[in-house]
């Protein structure tokens, strides 16, 4: 079941590979940056970050930034404003990502969508890095461009299935993501957790990534 770029303009209407920054200010629903990374691959990833510019930086001229690596099996969703305006309470900038192949709202990410596989984790690992402030996005901007008072202190939040993503990004690329400085991992399928009936199946098909034994 994967998702390629047209099917996912199809289904989300006006997406935009290529689309650049764009910086939208809603009074009590904080700020938000949507843009894209040029891939080495070719691949166009969306990103977001959202933060409440009304909301003082927690510490002196910082604001804790983290990138949001959610459950679920799919190529991800940027949160919907409830979702994200209990991040921004504690004044925080939250970076999304949507994995190739995917899309949300007004975006899309180019490439094929692996499972959240290795590519999946690469890509996720290219997010994190724009997040820290070491890559620039499609206009040259880095996040600090956008915020600047963004905390170079970066951290990943993952929750259930993001775990998977979020660790497997760190092992593609561990001395390229050693800024990373925390990671909360929520639920993760490990252990005893892990379900494994869930192995041979996503949304009712076969997964054709998975080898048994």
């Amino acid at each position: 079941c994967t998702t390629d770029l047209d099917s996912a303009k199809d289904t989300a209407g006006a997406n935009d590979p290529n689309v650049h920054g764009v910086l939208s200010v809603i009074h009590g629903d904080g700020a938000q940056y949507k843009t894209s990374l040029p891939l080495v691959d070719g691949t166009m990833l969306a990103v977001r970050a959202t933060w409440d510019p009304e909301v003082p930086a927690r510490y002196t001229g910082e604001r804790p930034t983290f990138m949001l690596a959610r459950g679920s099996l799919g190529a991800g969703n940027f949160l919907d404003a409830q979702g994200t305006k209990s991040w921004m309470q504690i004044s925080s900038v939250v970076v999304e990502v949507v994995l190739p192949g995917g899309y949300s709202e007004d975006q899309a990410s180019t490439g094929t969508f692996d499972y959240r596989g290795t590519g999946s984790q690469r890509a996720f690992g290219e997010a994190i890095r724009w997040a820290g402030g070491l890559r620039a996005d499609v206009d040259g901007k880095t996040i600090q461009d956008i915020v600047p008072d963004a905390s170079r202190n970066l951290g990943l939040v993952c929750t259930s299935a993001g775990v998977n993503l979020g660790f497997g990004a760190l092992a593609q690329d561990p001395m390229g993501l050693s800024f990373v400085k925390w990671v909360v991992a929520w639920e993760g399928p490990y252990t005893d957790q892990y379900l494994d009936v869930e192995l041979m199946s996503y949304e009712f098909e076969t997964n054709p990534t998975y080898e048994p034994g």
